[in-house]
């Protein structure tokens, strides 16, 4: 959803005057409104401090306005540019900036802009290979430049999450490492024995159990209780634990 942005960028008016009947036409040129549309832009996302930047700022047309009675020299003009106040993405768009005179509405244009963002991701130093577990010392910032939406690329400040992490492909070093190259690695094997933590109904109980099958850190698999032979699920919490979920 679009909301108005603050008021900015003021410029003198060098407007061309003319006859429209019993109204005073006034022209506002696409190269004015272009400058006041680059500065507002500029303005309102330095002030996001989310590293966008915006480029190619082409007004379709200029704005006519209609008015009774001459504007006197001294006016000034103005625009809102309708950015989101959420969830900006890099990429062209097409934006409705309003016109302002003195504060005043006079009407609205379309604008073409180009939006970039500047955002520091995660790389690898080195080449991993498959199956390798990530450490931090793996792991560098970069500042990359998005043209358009990315998702699923890890960002600097995530790095925590990635380590720790093991690698589903071999992967070069210094490129944006993306979420789906990589995977917990297996924290419970078939046929280990496990700590089981049962925490329900006011009951804190731990006991052991052997895995029925593998498992990552959260997923579910079938343990079996090594005395009675019954089996139930239990979530992976960490190697060689689990988490009974459904007794």
């Amino acid at each position: 959803m679009f909301k108005p942005a603050h008021i900015g960028g003021t410029l003198l008016m060098a407007l061309s005057l003319f006859w429209n009947g019993d109204l005073l036409a006034r022209q506002v040129e696409r190269q004015v409104l272009t400058s006041l549309v680059e500065k507002e832009l500029a303005a309102e996302l330095t002030q996001r401090g989310e590293g966008f930047v915006a480029s190619r700022v082409y007004c379709r047309t200029g704005l006519e306005i209609d008015e009774e009675k001459p504007t006197p020299a001294d006016s000034s003009l103005s625009v809102q540019v309708d950015l989101p106040q959420s969830g900006l993405e890099p990429g062209r768009r097409e934006l409705a900036v309003t016109v302002l005179e003195n504060g005043v509405p006079k009407g609205q244009v379309r604008t073409q802009v180009v939006i970039h963002q500047e955002k520091p991701i995660l790389v690898l130093q080195r080449p991993l290979q498959r199956g390798e577990v990530v450490r931090k010392e793996d792991l560098e910032t970069k500042e990359l430049t998005l043209t358009r939406p990315v998702f699923g690329i890890f960002g600097a400040e995530q790095m925590d999450k990635v380590a720790g992490m093991m690698a589903k492909r071999a992967l070069p070093a210094g490129v944006p490492l993306q979420m789906n190259w990589f995977e917990f690695p297996m924290a419970v094997d078939r046929g280990d024995r496990v700590q089981v933590h049962l925490n329900q109904g006011g009951l804190n109980i731990e006991t052991s159990g052997v895995a029925m099958a593998k498992g990552r850190i959260g997923e579910a698999i079938e343990i079996q209780n090594p005395n009675s032979r019954r089996r139930f699920l239990a979530r992976v919490t960490g190697p060689g634990h689990v988490e009974v979920m459904s007794p």
